[in-house]
């Protein structure tokens, strides 16, 4: 039996071969053996320690997710206005990228594709989106009760993630497609304009005719 201070450890090692593994060769190509070359650890330790490939899989997704809920939450902490906020999603996820960065998302898409059909990678997948998406409905309601308007919150946060998962989608298939910095401009203005109360008047207007 893994000593329990190893145990820990060992399975961040084996999560990590994973995740190379991942951004190298996508999860189908890779095998056991590639995560174990990656983790520079021998092939059986990998079976001590999880009982397949898609258990690993389950068990990084969770771990990235809980990490970067975590480092988003302490971004957006640095503003106090709820609008601010929600713009710092945006940021955080859309800013210029590393090798890191464009790796993580390379395994994202990974999981999405591959959640259709291990229902423990499709659970792992929904906490995430909806840990980002009760963040956006947070601050979209305090924006309502500041400023304002009739939109709903909980729908417009699903508009607000689109506006981060579209592009990641798009950049990793062409990188040189887009200006972060455009893209970010552009993001904020379209939410300025969205939320601000004499848009939802002319909406409302717009409906009645």
């Amino acid at each position: 039996m893994a000593r329990p201070v190893v145990a820990p450890l060992r399975r961040e090692q084996i999560l990590n071969g994973l995740f190379r593994a991942i951004a190298r060769k996508g999860f189908a190509a890779c095998s056991v053996s590639d995560i174990a070359r990656e983790a520079k650890l021998p092939r059986g330790i990998l079976h001590y320690y999880f009982r397949s490939k898609e258990e690993m899989l389950a068990a990084l997704m969770r771990s990235l997710g809980e990490a970067h809920l975590s480092a988003l939450d302490a971004y957006r902490a640095r503003f106090a206005d709820p609008l601010e906020r929600l713009l710092a999603v945006l940021t955080f996820h859309l800013a210029p990228s590393d090798a890191r960065s464009r790796d993580t998302t390379r395994v994202w898409i990974e999981y999405w594709g591959y959640g259709l059909q291990e229902r423990r990678v499709r659970e792992a997948v929904r906490l995430v989106q909806a840990g980002l998406r009760r963040r956006l409905t947070e601050d979209l309601a305090e924006i309502r009760r500041r400023r304002g308007g009739t939109f709903e919150p909980a729908a417009m946060a699903v508009l607000v993630l689109s506006l981060v998962e579209g592009p990641l989608l798009q950049r990793l298939y062409d990188e040189g497609a887009f200006s972060s910095r455009a893209l970010l401009v552009a993001a904020r203005r379209w939410l300025g304009s969205m939320l601000s109360p004499r848009r939802a008047g002319a909406v409302r207007k717009g409906n009645r005719r």
